[in-house]
């Protein structure tokens, strides 16, 4: 599986350190992911190091602002999207993910939780490429058509 979270408005404590260990965090513009308030949650700082290593986290975290913008957390590469305000969350999700390989979207979510290098790597791609998911992205690249995987796509709002 794959999970995919979206921040709204002011985010923080359990939930916070829920959507940083989510393999995609997608942040709306005009949000808030708050990092301490008003001390610093042990929980979140260690999902934080998780998602963008100790020594940017310390950073963050001891000198960083409090409230982190979601502009400013895609900058630091604490969130991997930036939603435009006037967009459903839905629909953007929807649409987010039917313009990827499902397949690929797992692979590669499995691929960072285990954090196996490049041998795990080389041995997903051919995977992949013995299963022919590039070969579908590729035919509907060379006939200019967009790219949609929305048949292999259920989305589960939780």
């Amino acid at each position: 599986s794959m999970l995919v979270a979206l921040v709204r408005g002011e985010l923080g404590g359990p939930a916070l350190a829920a959507a940083l260990d989510a393999d995609w965090l997608a942040a709306r513009e005009g949000s808030f992911l708050l990092l301490a308030s008003p001390t610093i949650d042990a929980v979140v700082a260690s999902s934080l190091a998780r998602r963008v290593g100790n020594p940017r986290a310390r950073r963050l975290l001891l000198i960083g602002e409090r409230m982190l913008p979601a502009e400013a957390a895609l900058e630091l590469g604490v969130a991997d999207s930036l939603v435009a305000a006037e967009v459903d969350s839905l629909k953007w999700v929807h649409e987010w993910l039917s313009a990827r390989s499902a397949r690929a979207l797992l692979a590669g979510a499995g691929l960072i939780r285990r954090r196996g290098g490049d041998v795990l790597e080389r041995a997903e791609f051919a995977r992949l490429f013995s299963e022919g998911v590039p070969r579908r992205g590729l035919r509907m690249f060379l006939d200019k058509r967009s790219l949609d995987f929305s048949d292999d796509l259920e989305v589960v709002t939780i």
